[in-house]
């Protein structure tokens, strides 16, 4: 049964600020965002001039020529990209950088506005179930994704890149990192290997 997706529903799978700073240098970051919404600022109401945001679905990522920073968080370093995503609005697509984004989920009105948008032109509206599957496949990448060699080796070319003076250090916490995981494979395969030498055991026992 198809059910429209709610406020809460959409609140769900709309990534804010913060999350795309924290994900945006991370090799899985186009497939984790892809099909997802932002919450994208527009300018200022003109009677009110209070910020004006316009809810709207990530259909691509792409890069520009040069970097730009997210918006310092507390005493964090401000983070570097030069990713943008390419938004679509109704049937519209522009490109935009990262820091436009809103920090805050979307409103009643955000939905209504988007919702309206593709009705008006016979779109498909997001259902209850789609979103859910959505969130659920995210949640799904980006906790147990599995960084592979080629990954470690662009984010150490990446660095090197933004001048980064302590590579070294990177290098070994990374190296550190691989071999923990390395050794947490050994140690998983040598339980099995123990287990079903046990079961095996215990099956020869029987009479």
């Amino acid at each position: 049964n198809f059910a429209d997706a709610a406020l809460e529903d959409y609140q769900k799978v709309t990534i804010p600020r913060r999350r795309l700073a924290r994900w945006c240098n991370e090799p899985f970051f186009g497939e984790a965002v892809m099909n997802f919404y932002v919450r994208l600022a527009i300018g200022r109401d003109k009677m009110t001039q209070k910020p004006c945001y316009r809810l709207c679905q990530i259909v691509g990522v792409g890069t520009k020529p040069t970097e730009y920073r997210f918006p310092p968080v507390g005493n964090d370093k401000p983070v570097s990209t030069n990713k943008i995503l390419k938004l679509k609005f109704g049937n519209n697509v522009n490109a935009f950088r990262m820091h436009l984004i809103s920090d805050s989920r979307p409103t009643e009105d955000d939905v209504k506005k988007h919702v309206d948008q593709l009705r008006a032109r016979r779109s498909e509206v997001l259902s209850k179930k789609r979103a859910a599957k959505l969130r659920r496949k995210q949640d799904d990448l980006v906790n147990n994704y599995t960084y592979t060699k080629e990954d470690i080796e662009k984010s150490i070319e990446a660095r090197k890149s933004k001048k980064v003076v302590n590579i070294g250090m990177e290098k070994t916490r990374i190296g550190i990192a691989v071999q923990a995981a390395r050794d947490a494979v050994s140690d998983a395969t040598r339980q099995v290997e123990e287990a079903r030498a046990a079961r095996t055991e215990a099956n020869d026992d029987d009479p």
